[in-house]
C-alpha cells in the first residue's frame, strides 16, 4: 500500500496534481481553525503539505512496513504506520478513504496491540539488570544452595 501510494503522490496531491494537498490543508484550517487537526488528524497539519513532506511521510511508512516485515519492534512500527497512513486517509478524499484503506487502518490497530514492543536483542537496560528472569526453570539452578564450611553460597551445579 505504501509503495503504491508513494508512486502516485505527485499526480494525486502534488502542487499541480488532481487535488493539491497544500490547498486542501489550507481550506481545512480556514474552515475549522484550531480544530482542523481533530476533524482531519494528519501529520501534514504540523509538517506542511508540500511534496517533500508527503514523500518523507510515505518513506516513513515504507520503513515502518519493512520493520514489521522483519520483526523489528512490530508494535511501534505498526503504530507509526497507522499514524502516517491515517494522515493520508483523513485528507486524501476522494482517492484514498476506500474500504481497503479502512481495513488497512484497522489491521494496523490490531498489529499495534498485538505486536512486540520490546527489542528482540539485548539492550543496555538488560546489561544493567543483575538477573533477567525468563522462566521459573531458569531461576531454579540459582536458587539451589549448598552448605560448605558453615556458609551458604550458590551452587554452580546446573
Amino acid at each position: 500500500a505504501w509503495i503504491s501510494l508513494h508512486t502516485q503522490l505527485e499526480t494525486l496531491f502534488g502542487p499541480r496534481g488532481l487535488v493539491p494537498l497544500g490547498a486542501r490543508m489550507q481550506a481545512l484550517v480556514d474552515r475549522d481553525g484550531a480544530g482542523a487537526f481533530w476533524s482531519t488528524p494528519s501529520v501534514f497539519h504540523a509538517i506542511g503539505a508540500g511534496l517533500p513532506a508527503m514523500n518523507a511521510t510515505a518513506i516513513g511508512g515504507e520503513l515502518a512496513a519493512l520493520a514489521m516485515i522483519f520483526g523489528l519492534l512490530p508494535g511501534p512500527a505498526a503504530l507509526l504506520s497507522f499514524a502516517l497512513y491515517l494522515s493520508f486517509v483523513s485528507v486524501g478524499w476522494p482517492f484514498i478513504p476506500l474500504q481497503w484503506d479502512t481495513l488497512l487502518l484497522e489491521a494496523l490497530v490490531v498489529a499495534t496491540l498485538l505486536g512486540r514492543w520490546a527489542a528482540p536483542w539485548p539492550t543496555v537496560a538488560d546489561s544493567l539488570l543483575p538477573l533477567t528472569v525468563k522462566s521459573p526453570s531458569s531461576v531454579m539452578p540459582m536458587m539451589m544452595v549448598s552448605v560448605s564450611d558453615a556458609r551458604l553460597r550458590p551452587s554452580c551445579a546446573t
